[in-house]
């Protein structure tokens, strides 16, 4: 079975109509509980198989650095500001697993992700590209 086949087969058991937008009711509110957030500059490089990925942060005068390796498929360059978000410092800082996905064209941005840990999102600066990896690493403290 395909999956739009075992899609619309989920949404009948369901007894869900696709069509019709669902009442407010069954639409859950998108708890996000208040994180820090701090300014970071990320740079990727993949080539085909791999990629390399840098993030610097300044967390209130403390500055990381975090130096990963990710194999997937894509191939580029990006370079981007933005805002790193997590719930306490120690869980990111700690964290070695990432996961980053990207679009380097016109209105493209990146994507890493610590799992729960952390997380951004990025409109680029520049760069092309598109990938989508999985890998590990680690931060260290740079000052």
């Amino acid at each position: 079975m395909d999956l739009a086949t075992e899609a619309g087969a989920y949404f009948t058991r369901k007894h869900l109509d696709v069509t019709t937008q669902p009442p407010a009711s069954l639409i859950a509110p998108l708890q996000v509980p208040l994180m820090p957030t701090y300014q970071c500059q990320i740079g990727v490089v993949a080539a085909v198989f791999y990629a390399y990925c840098r993030v610097e942060v300044d967390i209130d005068g403390r500055k990381y650095l975090f130096e990963g390796h990710a194999g997937s498929v894509g191939a580029g360059n990006v370079n981007a500001i933005g805002v790193l978000y997590f719930p306490k410092e120690e869980w990111l800082i700690s964290t070695k697993e990432f996961g980053i996905a990207f679009v380097a064209e016109e209105g493209g941005a990146v994507h890493v992700t610590w799992g729960n840990n952390g997380s951004m999102l990025l409109p680029l600066e520049s760069g092309g590209g598109a990938g989508v990896f999985g890998g590990s690493g680690e931060w260290r403290r740079t000052n």
